[in-house]
């Protein structure tokens, strides 16, 4: 009784569907919709594994030179590619739903007229599109998987290179700073000799004194110089 009424709903909804004018075939049409629809979505997705290949190379090239100005472009581009396969991704899921639920419809209609079998002649060919789309979906993952990967080893090499760009700064100014050290430990070692000159020149300078006695007078030179005895110094 339930498959009864079941087959009684396709029926009415078909006869709405192909009823409303003499020629139309509704159903036949929107089938074509979705399968329109699934041509346009293997070319993205054939689109898109062209554009993820192309990139792959581009970073790869980046990655060689070692050239971190193009790493936001092509991370970005990458995003871009990303999110796109995901979007298509999406709408292939919501394709497949409407194809089982409409051509379901299609081929519950056992009239066989040409509308019916036009109707199911597109559902066949919108299952091999949507067929196409998958393994479509399918290479592109794999262009993306290695896009992927190959951007994360950019990634790596760019960190790399900051750690080894940190280091040379860290290791010059250690260098700048050992070199004013260096220069200020001379010129305090040269201040220092310099004083210690002074004080031994001063220690060692003679000087000369007058020395009288009674009438007489003598000049004694010498670094202390004295008076000899009977002598007293001149004022």
């Amino acid at each position: 009784m339930k498959t009864l009424k079941n087959n009684l709903v396709v029926v009415v909804i078909l006869s709405v569907m192909l009823s409303s004018t003499a020629s139309a075939n509704p159903l036949n049409d929107l089938i074509k919709g979705h399968l329109n629809e699934a041509t346009k979505l293997i070319d993205l997705f054939n689109k898109s594994s062209d554009e993820t290949d192309s990139l792959s190379a581009r970073v790869q090239n980046a990655i060689d030179g070692k050239n971190a100005g193009v790493y936001s472009e092509l991370r970005s581009l990458t995003e871009t590619l990303n999110q796109r396969f995901k979007d298509n991704g999406i709408t292939l899921v919501k394709l497949q739903g409407l194809k089982d639920s409409d051509c379901a419809l299609a081929l519950a209609d056992t009239s066989k007229s040409a509308e019916s079998l036009e109707a199911i002649d597109t559902c066949y060919e919108l299952r091999d599109a949507l067929g196409a789309a998958t393994d479509a979906r399918g290479a592109t993952a794999q262009g993306l998987d290695l896009l992927n990967n190959t951007l994360s080893k950019y990634v790596a090499l760019l960190e790399g290179l900051d750690a080894a760009k940190a280091k040379a700064a860290e290791e010059k100014a250690a260098a700048e700073e050992k070199k004013v050290q260096e220069e200020k430990a001379a010129a305090e070692a040269k201040a220092a000799a310099a004083k210690a000159a002074a004080a031994k020149a001063a220690a060692t300078k003679k000087t000369t004194i007058t020395c009288i006695k009674g009438k007489l007078t003598k000049k004694v030179t010498a670094v202390k110089p004295k008076c000899p005895t009977g002598y007293k110094v001149k004022k």
